[in-house]
Formats: C-alpha cells, sequence, structure tokens
C-alpha cells in the first residue's frame, strides 16, 4: 500500500517508516526537516503541517496516514504553548482532513502514556484533544484510525532529550558525578525503538481497527535500578544526584491506576532491556570514539576556558557600574548569564532596560575602554584554567588551535600575546562579530567540516555560537551548582581542561 509518514524524520517516525518498506510499503516522508535516514526506496516532501494545501497534495493517492508531527518533548510543549496548540491540534485536523477529503483507509495517530496519566501538562492536553477529534472523524466521516500510545522509547538514534540516552551519555562522559532530573523510584516501561516500529507496522491488522493500543515493554523498572545497568555496563564507579521533576510533567508510574481503565489494550515488546541497553551502551561509545578521531582542530573561548578571568570581568562591571548600586544586582546577572556576549552589547542591554536611555556610540567607546583599563593587567597575571596549558603543549602538533572570544579583537589579541600564548593558535577571533560567524570563517578559510571540530566554551552563548556552525560542543562548567547547560544536547561537559586532556589523550591511543 502507499503509506504516508508524517513526522518521519524524527527518531520514532524514521524508525517506522524503514519498517513500512521492509514490510513492502511505498512510503512517503513528509516533514519540515530533510530525514537523515531516508532510504533509496522512500520518498521525501519537505512541508509544514499548518499548510493545508502541502498536506492535501501530499495525501491524495495515498492508502494510509501515519501521524508522528507535531512537539513532542513535554517541557518544549509547556514552553511554547500556542505553537504546541497549533501544532499538535490544529495539525492534526489538518491531517484529518486531507485523510476524509483522501478517501484514506486508516488513520495511526502517534500518542503516548501520558494520556493515561495527570502528568504531561500541555503535552498530555493535546494529544487527549487529537484523540477526541480523531474518534469523532469516525463517527462523522467514518475515517477509521488506530491510536498508539507509546511508552518510554530508546535507541541509538535518540538524542539528548531522551532520558536512556541522556543517561548513558553522561554515565559515559562525566568522571564523578551526573545529574539526573528524576525520581530514583519512579517507574517506566522501557520499549526498543525498533519494536515499537514493528509493532507499528503489526497493527495494520483489521482486529487492531479503531481501538487506542499501547505499546510497550512487559516489565517496569525503577530509574535508580536502570542507572544501576548502564553503570555496571559502562564499567564505571560514577554517582548520580537526582533533582525532583515537576509532576505536573512526569508520570512516577507506567500510568496512573485511576485512569487505567482508559489505557487501552498493552501489547508487549519480547526483546530483553539488558541486551538492548548493552548494544545500545557499545553504539553510544563507538560514536564518541569516531567524533574525537575524525578531529582536527580545536576552538576555544578565552575567559573561563584558557585563564580563569571570568571572575575579574564581573568586578569590572561592578566597578564600572559603580554610581548605579540599585541596579548592580541585575548587571552582575545579566553579565554572567551571557557569558560569551561582546562587552559592547551587554552596555547596549544595560542602557536599554536597566537605564532606561540610549547609549551613544561615544559613550559605548568610552565604556569600553574604561573597561579595559581596569581588566587587562589583572588578565596577564590571572592563572590558567587548570590544565589548559598542558594541553596546548601536548596536543599542539596534532590539532589546530584557534581562539574565537567575546572580547574585542585587537585586545584579545594583545591578551594571548602578552600571555606568550600566540605561538599555539592558528587564529585569535574577537567581538564585534558572533561567534557562530567566527566559527563559520574557520570552517570556510580552513576547508573544515563541522565534525572535524570541536568547541570548548564556557557559556550559553558559546553553545548557541557552536550550534549555529555546526560543530560540536564541549562546556566547561565553571561551578557543580550552575545548571546553564541541563537539557541542552550535543555536549559534554568537564570540570576543567585536564578532563578534556584526559579524553584526547585516550581517543588519540585508541587510533
Amino acid at each position: 500500500m502507499k503509506v504516508i509518514v508524517f513526522g518521519g524524520s524524527g527518531f520514532l517516525g524514521s524508525h517506522v517508516a524503514d519498517a513500512l518498506s521492509k514490510s513492502g510499503h511505498e512510503v512517503t516522508i513528509f516533514d519540515i526537516k530533510q530525514s537523515s535516514h531516508l532510504k533509496q526506496n522512500q520518498k521525501m516532501i519537505i512541508g509544514d503541517i499548518l499548510d493545508q494545501v502541502a498536506v492535501e497534495a501530499a495525501v491524495a493517492g495515498m492508502d494510509l496516514v501515519y501521524h508522528f508531527a507535531g512537539i513532542a518533548d513535554i517541557k518544549e510543549a509547556f514552553e511554547k504553548r500556542r505553537e504546541a496548540i497549533q501544532y499538535n491540534i490544529l495539525g492534526t485536523l489538518n491531517l484529518l482532513e486531507a485523510s476524509r477529503l483522501g478517501k484514506i483507509k486508516r488513520f495511526i495517530f502517534a500518542s503516548t502514556v501520558y494520556v493515561c496519566s495527570n502528568s504531561g501538562s500541555i503535552y498530555r492536553t493535546t494529544k487527549r484533544a487529537c484523540e477526541s477529534l480523531i474518534e469523532d472523524y469516525l463517527k462523522a466521516f467514518d475515517l477509521e484510525y488506530t491510536i498508539l500510545r507509546y511508552g518510554s522509547l530508546y535507541g541509538a538514534r535518540a538524542g539528548m532529550n531522551n532520558s536512556v540516552y541522556r543517561l548513558i551519555y553522561q554515565t559515559i562522559k562525566e568522571e564523578n558525578l551526573i545529574e539526573f532530573s528524576a525520581n530514583p523510584d519512579d517507574e517506566r516501561k522501557y520499549i526498543h525503538v525498533e519494536d515499537a516500529a514493528i509493532m507499528s507496522v503489526d497493527i495494520l491488522d483489521e482486529k487492531y481497527k479503531n481501538q487506542r493500543l499501547i505499546l510497550t515493554g512487559k516489565e517496569s523498572i525503577k530509574v535508580s535500578d536502570l542507572f544501576a545497568v548502564i553503570k555496571q555496563m559502562v564499567g564505571k564507579e560514577i554517582k548520580i544526584k537526582y533533582r525532583s521533576p515537576d509532576q505536573n510533567f512526569h508520570y512516577n508510574k507506567h500510568y496512573d491506576d485511576q485512569l487505567q481503565l482508559l489505557a487501552g489494550k498493552e501489547i508487549y515488546a519480547g526483546r530483553n532491556l539488558n541486551d538492548q541497553l548493552s548494544m545500545l551502551v557499545e553504539k553510544i561509545q563507538e560514536r564518541e570514539i569516531k567524533k574525537i578521531k575524525k578531529l582536527k582542530a580545536i576552538i576555544f573561548d578565552f575567559d573561563g576556558v584558557i585563564l580563569e578571568s571570568v571572575d575579574i570581568k564581573t568586578k569590572a562591571f561592578a566597578k564600572l557600574f559603580a554610581d548605579y548600586p540599585e541596579h548592580i544586582d541585575d548587571i552582575i546577572k545579566l553579565h554572567l548569564d551571557n557569558g560569551g556576549m561582546s562587552r559592547f552589547k551587554k552596555f547596549e542591554i544595560i542602557y536599554r532596560d536597566f537605564f532606561k536611555k540610549p547609549l551613544s556610540e561615544s559613550k559605548s567607546r568610552e565604556l569600553g575602554g574604561q573597561f579595559s583599563k581596569i581588566v587587562f593587567d589583572e588578565v596577564l597575571r590571572c592563572s590558567f584554567v587548570k590544565g589548559a596549558k598542558q594541553l596546548l603543549d601536548k596536543h599542539l602538533e596534532c590539532y589546530d588551535f584557534y581562539i574565537v572570544s567575546g572580547t574585542p579583537e585587537d585586545e584579545i589579541r594583545s591578551i594571548v600575546e602578552k600571555r606568550g600564548l600566540g605561538c599555539y593558535f592558528k587564529k585569535v577571533y574577537g567581538s564585534p562579530a558572533s561567534k557562530g560567524n567566527l566559527i563559520g570563517k574557520i570552517l570556510k578559510d580552513e576547508a573544515l567540516i563541522p565534525d572535524e571540530v570541536v568547541f570548548i566554551g564556557d557559556s550559553i552563548n558559546d553553545y548557541k555560537g557552536a550550534k549555529e556552525a555546526g560543530v560540536k560542543f564541549i562546556a566547561r562548567k565553571l561551578s557543580p551548582k550552575i545548571s546553564t547547560f541541563d537539557g541542552l544536547d550535543n555536549y559534554a561537559i568537564v570540570d576543567d581542561l585536564e578532563q578534556f586532556d584526559h579524553i584526547l589523550c585516550e581517543e588519540r591511543s585508541a587510533k
């Protein structure tokens, strides 16, 4: 049959598209982004489910519609409530209308066990609304359906927003302690995504028409027990600090007992959780080794990464604006929350948001000059980040080193030279250009591809710059109490450059 998979570029959708193709179906993927897992016998349509015309054109001539599109992350759905309503509910309505007009044989909808729970917040509400819409379309238009409520999925294509992947990744990458948002006694029924995909094709059997089904693992396991299994597989003595999640977001059992009657029929996956976790641990470890093996260039932020100079800059802001004591706390917070941002941009925000007056170009230059005088000599005297100098010495012959800093370019180049560090860095860049643009310039000028480069920074702006340029990011966490990088994907965390030096040494010896 001809099948269209909306959201087929995603973690679950891509696996279901593959399972459909293996079963002999003619598969078309419709997604807002290109699938990185597209097979030769699959077609791709780039489009938005809010575009009714595009959706109807894509559905025309199809036999089945699978719907995985929309916002699937609970936190994102809460923070982007309007978009969650638009994509999850109105987007589903568009697909239902297109399916009605196209006389689709069955509409298969990816829901969640959260609909059987009092948790899940806005995400759960949108899924419940969609299920009601789907049932209404059966009554009004005879549009047959199957609703699939998936348990806790895991697999190699997942990212950092997947709890199992994140727990394995952190256990591999961290040295002593990981922080994890969950209660240790929370229970889940985990299902491998490939099992879920196969089951998502098996439900095309006539007996599953117009039913709500739960696709899940057979046995519950506590989060603490899952961590113990992963820790043993990784072979690492590491501790975990649990942070209690908002129970409005996450359930603490497979589903709430009082809503069990609404749950629908459970269909269990057959794979052994321990065997699949072991394979997943190996895949993630191999992937991380390959990343380092490809590495050709390392780009460093400067303050807080090469030198312990963050506090110097913080004190300079306090001194520069000492005549505004009523705003000092806000100014310091702005500075610390926006590490990596040009000081001139911070001046602009301070005047606009706190002083409520425009900042002239001449005044901005004056403040910049005063700031430089305050910090310059202090930065020349301050200590290295632990392991920074040793890393530069040890790996200079193996990788090209660059600096991308938020400090004005002339100033950062002068500091690097006066500290005797010029011999280590192929190029040194600073503001006013953004970090994303500067990293992109290095990629272009040096004929590097993103997989060959890593950027080490200590701020959210550094992370955004790396993400914009598409390079790997390593976060230097200034304090265990700071949660700047929590919930972000595509990064590893180190306490200092000595830890990163150990990673480089281990992976170079494995080549």
